[in-house]
C-alpha cells in the first residue's frame, strides 16, 4: 500500500505541475539489484525550498542545482527564460516585487 501511495503522489504532482493536455513520461531501468522509475511531465516548474507561508529568504530553483533567493536575485540574476517562467508561475511575487 505504501508503494501504491508514492506512485499516486508522483503522478498527481506529475499531473498537477505539467501543461495542461500533456502528456506523462514513464521511464524504468533497472538491473539485477536496482530499479529506478522516472516519472517526468512536459512543464516549467519553480521548486520552493522555504515555507512559503513563513518569512524567509524566499529560496526558488528551477533544476535543483542552482538555488536563487527572490528578494535579492529576482529578476536580475534570472535568464530571460527563467523570469519568463517564474512571470507565469508566481505573478503575484513578480508584482509584489515590481510594485513594492
Amino acid at each position: 500500500q505504501l508503494l501504491a501511495r508514492v506512485f499516486d503522489n508522483l503522478f498527481s504532482n506529475a499531473l498537477k505541475y505539467g501543461y495542461d493536455h500533456s502528456q506523462l513520461k514513464v521511464e524504468v531501468i533497472g538491473d539485477e539489484k536496482t530499479v529506478t522509475i522516472k516519472i517526468m511531465n512536459e512543464g516549467d516548474t519553480i521548486w520552493w525550498l522555504d515555507d512559503i507561508d513563513k518569512r524567509g529568504p524566499r529560496l526558488f530553483t528551477f533544476d535543483l542545482k542552482e538555488v536563487f533567493n527572490f528578494w535579492s536575485d529576482y529578476p536580475d540574476s534570472l535568464t530571460p527564460e527563467q523570469k519568463a517562467i517564474f512571470d507565469k508561475e508566481c505573478p503575484e511575487l513578480a508584482k509584489l516585487k515590481y510594485n513594492g
